[in-house]
């Protein structure tokens, strides 16, 4: 069986793919982004109470929330010593809490992990929840910590709630954030704060400067809004596809209708 094209979900996995892993040839790859119904995102500022509510979280507390399943990949591990730390960086930040929202094999041992950082205060264990549309327009900032992705479904959807991201670096997540604007131990990227990979320190102060700067929070917020609901709503994927088998199909009429011409010597 012959492959005609090849689908990808970002710019980044299609360089992964096709130069570090040989797969098929540049002019196969095709690049169709994910694509999200935003609707159920809409109107979300009478939601934010309800989930803090929940939480026991005042509406002047700095929320920070990290989701995901609870599972090696997305190493929760680095969250919790970036948590650590920036305790341990600043005592003028205000009010903070922190929430973990998911659930996995790894919760034992995160809640244990958290105990021994003496954290217990700071971090809710929010388990796994099946309410975006309320648990994202709680938060102030999302972030994720994981060793790789393709591209993170968690950005996507804090982005369409425009709240402001910090992430490591892997993966699709270099398209989500774009370009860098300010470079040093962490990243202030064009729609969100990059940090590389099981850095805790660099994390911690990127958490920092996010939960310090609320004019930074508020410009990443609306730049990620402006991106996702550009570039990642259902519509355009629905589109995206129905281009890509339209022009397989007219590839294969064409040549179907190619005659084949005898020569006679």
């Amino acid at each position: 069986m012959v492959t005609d094209r090849v689908g990808v979900v970002s710019e980044q996995q299609r360089e992964e793919i096709n130069q570090i892993f040989r797969v098929g040839r540049a002019d196969q790859i095709r690049v169709i982004r994910l694509g999200l119904d935003l609707s159920s995102f809409q109107a979300y500022a009478s939601r934010r109470r309800q989930f803090r509510e929940e939480l026991g979280v005042s509406d002047d507390t700095v929320l920070v929330g990290i989701v995901g399943r609870l599972t090696e990949i997305k190493n929760h591990e680095l969250f919790l010593q970036s948590v650590a730390r920036l305790k341990t960086l600043a005592a003028d930040l205000g009010p903070v809490r922190f929430v973990i929202i998911g659930d996995g094999s790894l919760r034992e041992s995160l809640e244990q992990q958290a105990r021994e950082l003496g954290l217990e205060k700071d971090v809710i264990f929010a388990g796994g929840r099946k309410d975006p549309e309320y648990f994202y327009p709680a938060l102030d900032i999302c972030a994720l910590t994981s060793r790789n992705e393709g591209t993170p479904l968690t950005l996507i959807e804090a982005m369409a709630n425009a709240r402001p991201v910090i992430s490591t670096t892997v993966g699709g997540v270099v398209d989500l954030l774009g370009n860098v604007v300010e470079d040093g131990q962490y990243q202030v990227c064009e729609r969100g704060v990059g940090v590389g990979p099981d850095d805790a320190e660099a994390f911690a102060a990127g958490l920092r400067r996010l939960i310090r700067d609320e004019t930074l929070r508020d410009e990443l917020g609306r730049r990620g809004f402006e991106f996702v609901t550009q570039n990642y709503r259902k519509e355009r994927l629905l589109e995206d596809i129905k281009d890509l088998y339209g022009q397989l199909l007219n590839r294969e009429q064409t040549a179907n209708c190619e005659i084949p011409v005898a020569k006679y010597s």
